[in-house]
């Protein structure tokens, strides 16, 4: 009897032990699944922060091109101006030469006509004393 008592308990022991082991077991293996879930989180996460790197630097060198063409169009407009201006202190200059000669015709027109009047007057006063 006291084997069969001894073996009872021994098994109850191995049984009691098993169950033990195997709820550690479970809890083992529901920490390396969340684990495993975790680091699969962390490996998207770091999939997706890749992904915005990639997409950011597509939109910074979009932005840098665009950049780089403004800058050439500036500098093509900043030539064209610098072309008008020097083009419009030209046509300034001619329009002053030309200005002087108009108010030198213009004087020496004045003068046509002071010297005209003189002369009608002349022929007038020519008219009454020779009659």
């Amino acid at each position: 009897m006291l084997t069969a008592a001894l073996t009872t308990s021994v098994l109850v022991a191995l049984a009691l032990l098993t169950l033990a082991l195997a709820f550690g077991a479970r809890r083992a293996q529901r920490d390396v699944a969340a684990r495993t879930l975790a680091m699969d989180e962390g490996e998207q996460r770091a999939d997706r922060v890749r992904q915005a790197f990639r997409r950011t630097r597509t939109r910074l060198s979009d932005v840098q091109t665009a950049s780089e063409r403004g800058l050439w169009a500036l500098t093509r407009f900043d030539e064209r101006v610098d072309t008008a201006t020097e083009q419009l202190q030209r046509n300034r200059l001619e329009l002053a030469d030309q200005h002087t000669r108009l108010l030198a015709a213009r004087d020496a027109v004045n003068q046509m006509r002071r010297f005209l009047r003189t002369l009608v007057k002349m022929n007038a006063l020519r008219r009454t004393v020779i009659g």
